[in-house]
């Protein structure tokens, strides 16, 4: 039996993810009693009370039976879901298009591939669920930028090594394995698709409201790449770019009905057409822009979300 025991991780939680694994493998068949106290203590270096601990953990998930004098023993019949391995689809808890599709696809593909899909959704300030998740060691996948910032979070998925993986989110600069979209592509994708609906002028509205940063910033040279191949002149397209501002509350939504309020009253004519939005934020703050403006959408602007839905 290979030991899982990894830095700042209570001794008993290692010790039962140790033999939660061992369970599921097999190793320890329904009925078995397992070693005792005294045997798990020798084994793992570690104060008896420690194995207590970490028999408790396993008794109270469910996975084994505590039969005095007798011993610990493995449930001789599980439930019907502790008899899959659980695959956590850790996202965030708002209710956007592309986190209900992530779940929807999620759990019907880790059914298919023989796992208990098992969703959490993280409220801001609840990642310390998200961390346990993945420290536990049933495998992970997470969904969304804003799980990937998080110190503590981070280094949990390091120590997880091959169980986890970051999808939507580029944390490979940090790290941590991660699957993301050929944005370059896709932006090109998305300003052809504009094009071929007869717009010739097409804005960009970002979906991070702090200058400068480093994944906006490549956002918008793939967006000008994909502008210049096709008939403009560099020095225009500076002015479509539609960068959000830091505001008090409201977040991303906020700051780009704000700056698309801005872009269309001081913009000199012909204004763009088209806008397309980096993220669900950005496009709900530009409708809502065009809404107060007497813009209808998509006659007057069309608005494209390049997180997933055309509008």
């Amino acid at each position: 039996m290979s030991h899982l025991m990894t830095a700042r991780q209570p001794k008993y939680r290692r010790i039962s993810e140790e033999l939660t694994l061992a369970i599921r493998r097999g190793e320890y068949a329904p009925g078995q009693r397992l070693p005792t106290e005294r045997e798990l203590a020798e084994q793992y270096e570690v104060h008896r009370m420690t194995i207590r601990q970490a028999t408790i953990a396993l008794a109270r998930a469910g996975l084994v039976v505590k039969r005095r004098p007798s011993g610990i023993f493995v449930r001789e019949q599980w439930p019907q879901d502790l008899r899959v391995r659980p695959l956590n689809l850790i996202c965030p808890a708002q209710e956007f298009a592309h986190v209900i599709e992530f779940i929807e696809y999620g759990e019907l593909l880790a059914r298919q591939h023989g796992y208990r899909p098992r969703v959490l959704r993280i409220y801001r300030g609840e990642e310390h669920i998200a961390t346990e998740a993945v420290l536990s060691p049933d495998p992970s996948i997470l969904f969304g930028v804003g799980l990937g910032v998080q110190d503590e979070l981070r280094q949990a998925m390091r120590k997880a090594e091959d169980r986890v993986v970051v999808v939507g989110a580029r944390l490979d600069d940090v790290g941590l394995r991660s699957i993301v979209a050929d944005d370059q592509m896709g932006i090109r994708l998305a300003v052809n698709h504009l094009r071929a609906k007869g717009h010739q002028r097409i804005g960009l509205v970002c979906s991070v409201p702090q200058p400068g940063h480093p994944m906006m910033e490549i956002h918008i040279q793939y967006w000008r790449q994909a502008m210049l191949s096709t008939q403009r002149q560099a020095d225009d397209l500076d002015r479509d770019v539609i960068r959000l501002e830091p505001v008090p509350i409201g977040g991303a939504t906020v700051a780009a009905y704000e700056a698309v309020m801005h872009y269309f009253r001081h913009m000199r004519k012909p204004s763009a057409t088209a806008l397309i939005g980096l993220s669900e934020e950005a496009c709900n703050g530009a409708v809502a822009a065009c809404y107060e403006l007497k813009l209808r959408v998509p006659e007057d602007v069309s608005i494209l979300d390049y997180s997933g839905t055309y509008r």
